[in-house]
């Protein structure tokens, strides 16, 4: 049972304090926490995604992050917050074709969590070498940027993909020109 001299009369403001707990690195209070959260509310996927991000970044245990950011996900497919987090985990984990099927299958809304799913697909598009597509998600994601840190971010990203794409052209070509 949480033992704090907070009285939290509800799940809102007790996942309002784990993410306190977080920031406060009371990373065994917060896991307690959220733990009796879910006892009370099972279905709750603000406290898997906050599990997932404790065992995340507080506890490197990737998998049991991605566990928890898939359950989060499952509950409520449109939070996208979660759903970047999943994503970024399965990069993380090498499963960028999971990636690719699921940005391709399901709707993105537009907001930032939005440009950072638009960006994880990238990634992973890179990763398993198609680079032409990793390239026009990087476009469309600069010609709607509106931060110019981003947008220097992005321009990096394109003209490393750029090179990518030259080079693999000139080996297939190499390739073709010796049979």
């Amino acid at each position: 049972m949480y033992m704090d001299t907070d009285i939290l009369l509800n799940n809102e403001e007790r996942l309002l304090k784990v993410r306190d707990l977080i920031d406060e690195w009371e990373n065994i209070r917060a896991l307690r926490l959220l733990e009796e959260i879910l006892a009370d509310e099972p279905l709750c996927e603000e406290a898997y995604f906050l599990k997932g991000l404790l065992y995340e970044i507080r506890y490197e245990q990737y998998e049991k992050a991605l566990e928890n950011y898939i359950t989060a996900c499952r509950i409520n497919n449109s939070f996208q917050e979660a759903k970047c987090a999943m994503l970024r985990m399965l990069n993380w984990c090498g499963q960028s074709e999971k990636v690719v099927r699921i940005y391709e299958n399901e709707p993105i809304q537009p907001s930032s969590f939005g440009v950072s799913i638009r960006l994880q697909a990238a990634d992973a598009y890179e990763k398993l070498g198609n680079y032409a597509q990793a390239m026009q998600m990087i476009e469309e994601v600069r010609n709607s940027c509106t931060s110019q840190h981003l947008w220097e971010s992005l321009e990096n990203a394109s003209e490393r993909l750029e090179h990518k794409i030259a080079t693999t052209t000139l080996t297939y070509r190499w390739a073709s020109d010796e049979q």
